[in-house]
């Protein structure tokens, strides 16, 4: 059971209490404490009854959709519901106890201060969870924009120019058309999808940075791939990975992803998100 649907009771009685005894008594206010015990015990009928409400109007009419119509519903059951629980309720803890029966005046002011201050409790629980959802629906945007931000960037990425150079010459190619690169005597050497070949003047980390990490990952310390160019994925021995690489693209054919690796490796490649 949650606090609010405890405190419910305890303040729709306790301010109730309060404002009635200052109507009927504003000099002699006379608070004992078995008026507040009832009034708690006379009000979680209705706090419940609100409660169980708003759960069924949350589902048949929607503050989008039809705000006025929510709030008609709800206030009307609410004032029909109070009066009939408020009146019988006390009426037979009146019968019970043998105290004098309250006049209409007194039954009218009753009826309407209860009303009065549930509905502002009403209102006061809604605006509470309208601050929720406002504030879920906050972190979901800026969760949403740092999300989109970052394919963004992973997008852009994979359509940076990346300069390799091939003898005298030096040409440009598109990140994602890069199958992989393999660092081998000091020389960073790329492999495009067209099985076109040139070396990246820079070191293979260099390289990493500039390339999108959804489509590449550095499989060993001295080769990156695309998960493109993946045939296959095997077990190997002590925990590693035997990753076949289609069509031949590299010239030692399979790689050897070590244990350490291998978790990442698998994570990476088994994900289908940018």
């Amino acid at each position: 059971m949650s606090v609010r649907r405890i405190a419910a009771p305890l303040l729709l009685g306790t301010l109730v209490n309060i404002v009635v005894n200052l109507i009927f008594n504003p000099t002699k206010l006379h608070l004992p404490f078995t008026e507040f015990f009832w009034a708690w015990i006379f009000a979680t009928p209705i706090t419940e009854l609100n409660r169980y409400l708003e759960i069924r109007l949350e589902k048949k009419y929607s503050w989008i959709a039809k705000p006025g119509l929510r709030l008609f519903t709800h206030f009307s059951y609410l004032a029909l519901s109070l009066l009939a629980i408020l009146n019988i309720s006390g009426n037979i803890y009146l019968l019970l106890t043998s105290q004098c029966f309250f006049t209409w005046m007194e039954l009218l002011i009753i009826n309407l201060v209860t009303l009065g201050i549930s509905i502002l409790l009403t209102v006061a629980n809604w605006g509470f969870d309208f601050y929720k959802r406002w504030r879920a629906a906050e972190y979901s945007i800026m969760d949403s924009s740092h999300e989109i931000n970052h394919l963004r960037s992973q997008l852009n990425q994979s359509s940076d120019l990346i300069e390799l150079q091939k003898g005298n010459t030096k040409f440009k190619i598109e990140a994602n058309n890069i199958a992989a690169a393999v660092h081998t005597h000091g020389i960073v050497r790329v492999y495009a999808k067209d099985r076109q070949q040139g070396t990246f003047n820079g070191a293979l980390s260099e390289l990493s940075d500039r390339l999108p990490n959804h489509l590449f990952f550095l499989a060993t310390r001295n080769t990156i791939l695309n998960r493109n160019i993946i045939a296959s994925i095997t077990p190997a021995t002590y925990g590693k990975l035997q990753v076949k690489v289609k069509d031949l693209i590299l010239d030692e054919g399979d790689i050897v992803v070590s244990r350490l690796k291998a978790s990442s490796f698998r994570k990476w490649y088994n994900s289908t998100s940018v």
